[in-house]
């Protein structure tokens, strides 16, 4: 078959331009032009994240910035040089195709995986429901999910090696997960798209990622023959990891299916992903990346995410980098992209921003002071909502039984207790209310931290007040409801004046 849609020049990248302007663009254009378009930006988290790992996997290669002075002069460059990247692209032209008889791109042609059925386009999304991979809202039926463009089937499967689950039956051994579903990705965003990529390149003087002479990217190194279980060779193998066994099935027009199979897996304990942050419990445990949990927004662990590096947490080499060389003035904000799954399921996917102080990118002396500061932050947010969820517990329970504070009286099962508190709670509309002033806040560390931390102290009551306030609005007039009012009143206010200290 005729080589078809090579990635180095048709539009498939989704972009959003300088103006706010929507465009797709191929790698090359992307990359030569990265100094007006403003951001990277697919629909998908899980798409947006993967695309930004095969940009940054060719920012490394062919710019590879081995000292920090070497990263500096790069990202003060203000583009790319175009020159450098013409070379590396024709010398690789071939291997960016799409559609390929030797080489098709991200895929594998090995007799075992080529035996395999035909499966339906809707495998390549995480975001449509597809075999063990039921979700909420969406009505894709596998059996009946059609034809996708040669676009679509590029950005599915870049997303598809990065950020695959693991879990289900394959050869030459079960499905493991992709790098991306070990953790949250973590991109700093600069002003430009190529200051985003130059602040997200690692220099080999900070990357702590083992590399040996067979790092790099995996269109280099030619088709994968079989799955292994193997560390990455290095950072360059990493970013452009292939988890997944994969082999298009197209005609003239698009592709109509695809067979696949367990590629490479990685080792069980992975903690050295550069673009990711990290934390342990307790000394004497490994590190973790930091995930996606449920009903939890990401600004609440930015004392991990953003904060100078301690015994139990770590931030990304790119903020440490940053940091390093003084470049607040680069940096916009925090993009935090990725899912959260149950085993091999997906729960839900994210892309959320968090504003980073300017001190803490300002050099290690006002980082070390403006983290703390930052962590204060969450835990009077925290200590707010702890303050909340003792309040309604408090309603509740005199709302199950409104005797139980009596001397004879017993304290309600939390069996009963538990549905009572889970229909009238409002904390989600208190970290919600949060949200927005926490950012705000939080720009304004270094201006007068004491008075900052009083003002926050009473945003967080303030706030806690109002969700308890909205929390007993809709009970009837009755004695039992005024009682239970009245005591979740007073025992929120007995919480705010023990935990609630700007200290």
């Amino acid at each position: 078959m005729t080589p078809l849609f090579n990635l180095l020049y048709e539009r498939w990248i989704p972009c959003v331009m300088q103006d706010g302007a929507p465009a797709e663009k191929g790698v090359r254009e992307v990359l030569t032009e990265a100094h007006g378009i403003r951001d990277v930006d697919s629909p998908s988290p899980i798409v947006t994240a993967s695309l930004y790992r095969l940009l940054l996997a060719v920012v490394h290669r062919v710019f590879a910035p081995k000292t920090m002075e070497e990263w500096q002069a790069l990202l003060t460059k203000g583009s790319f040089d175009e020159k450098a990247l013409r070379q590396y692209f024709e010398q690789w032209e071939d291997r960016f195709y799409l559609i390929h008889d030797k080489y098709p791109f991200y895929q594998s042609l090995d007799k075992e995986l080529l035996e395999q059925k035909i499966l339906p386009c809707a495998s390549l999304f995480q975001e449509l429901a597809s075999g063990n991979n039921p979700l909420l809202f969406d009505h894709t039926l596998e059996q009946s999910s059609g034809m996708i463009s040669f676009a679509e089937a590029a950005r599915g499967l870049v997303a598809t090696q990065a950020d695959s689950l693991g879990g289900g039956v394959s050869k030459p051994f079960n499905l493991s997960h992709a790098p991306g579903v070990l953790g949250v990705l973590n991109i700093v965003v600069g002003k430009t798209l190529f200051h985003t990529l130059c602040l997200n390149t690692i220099s080999d003087e900070m990357n702590t990622f083992p590399d040996d002479e067979e790092s790099k990217p995996c269109w280099e190194r030619g088709i994968q023959k079989s799955g292994k279980k193997r560390p990455p060779k290095g950072y360059l193998d990493y970013l452009t990891w292939q988890s997944r066994r994969i082999k298009l099935c197209p005609d003239e027009t698009g592709i109509a299916g695809i067979r696949r199979l367990q590629g490479d897996a990685l080792p069980e304990t992975m903690h050295q992903d550069p673009l990711m942050a990290y934390q342990r419990r307790k000394q004497d445990e490994p590190y973790r990346a930091l995930r996606f949990q449920t009903d939890r927004a990401a600004w609440r662990d930015a004392h991990v995410l953003l904060a100078y590096k301690g015994e139990m947490s770590r931030r990304t080499l790119a903020l440490e980098q940053a940091m390093s060389l003084e470049a607040a003035d680069e940096v916009s904000c925090l993009r935090v992209l990725g899912l959260c799954n149950d085993q091999a399921k997906t729960l839900f996917w994210r892309d959320e921003t968090i504003s980073i102080p300017g001190l803490l990118v300002s050099g290690p002396s006002n980082a070390v002071a403006a983290s703390a500061i930052l962590e204060r932050l969450v835990y009077l947010a925290e200590a707010g909502a702890r303050a909340l969820n003792n309040a309604l517990l408090v309603l509740a329970s005199i709302l199950v039984s409104p005797g139980q504070d009596k001397p004879e009286g017993r304290m309600p099962d939390m069996k009963t207790v538990t549905p009572v508190k889970s229909g009238i709670s409002t904390e989600g509309a208190y970290w919600a209310a949060l949200q927005p002033l926490f950012h705000e806040a939080a720009q304004s560390i270094g201006d007068d931290d004491g008075a900052l931390l009083e003002q926050w102290s009473n945003t967080v009551e303030r706030e806690a007040r109002r969700a308890f306030l909205v929390a007993t609005s809709h009970l009837d007039n009755s004695a039992r409801s005024l009682k239970a009012a009245s005591r979740g009143e007073s025992a929120l206010a007995g919480q705010i004046r023990k935990q609630l200290q700007p200290r």
